[in-house]
């Protein structure tokens, strides 16, 4: 069968990038050539991703209109390259991806909210939107454990703030493609269970 696109979504320390892992490796285990699975995140690992993360970093400064038009050009790039997002969906390709234009969305929420949805509508969405909804507490609990100094969102004011935005971004999105919203305080190994239950509703190959 063709391949499919699953994009994590949830706060700093939700998880996300965890579940990526697992779907991809669960993905490769189980499709008849592991080059079909295109594991990937946003920012990007591109000149403009790479930016942007040191923006994230505090190593430089961006105001909030220039962050947001940033991201959705290292999103256009991922997307529209060569080989990107898309040509490996029409090569049938599966694309597991850590955060996409919902991230934008909910952390860029003191912008315009009609601008940032008028940019994001020339962007494709996913078959499959995962949402893990882990309260503020637990993710800052996991990113302390991390030991990693934090970016410029890894702060309970700015979770707390996305959090909310996240609320209005799931209801805004949610008829534009599939939505599974999970309790992120599920052991890593049962959230990975649920949605390889939903990945395989579509019958792999």
């Amino acid at each position: 069968m063709a391949g499919k696109w699953i994009v994590f979504e949830g706060l700093d320390g939700a998880g996300t990038t965890t579940q990526t892992q697992l779907l991809a490796e669960y993905l490769r285990r189980r499709l008849s050539s592991p080059e079909e699975v295109f594991q990937t995140a946003e920012p990007t690992c591109g000149l403009i991703g790479l930016t942007l993360k040191a923006v994230l970093r505090g190593e430089i400064a961006f105001d909030r209109t220039t962050l947001a038009l940033a991201f959705s050009a290292d999103r256009s790039d991922h997307l529209f390259r060569p080989d990107g997002v898309v040509a490996r969906l029409e090569q049938g390709h599966w694309v597991v991806m850590d955060r996409y234009l919902y991230s934008t969305l909910a952390y860029q929420d003191g912008l315009d909210r009609g601008w940032l949805l008028q940019i994001g509508s020339k962007f494709p969405r996913p078959d499959l939107l995962v949402f893990l909804g882990t309260p503020v507490e637990v993710c800052l609990e996991r990113l302390s454990a991390r030991g990693a100094e934090s970016d410029l969102f890894e702060k309970e004011d700015s979770l707390r703030r996305i959090e909310t935005s996240y609320r209005w971004v799931l209801e805004v999105e949610a008829f534009k493609t599939s939505l599974l919203v999970l309790d992120g305080r599920l052991p890593a190994e049962e959230l990975n269970r649920k949605v390889v239950e939903r990945v395989c509703e579509w019958k792999l190959k």
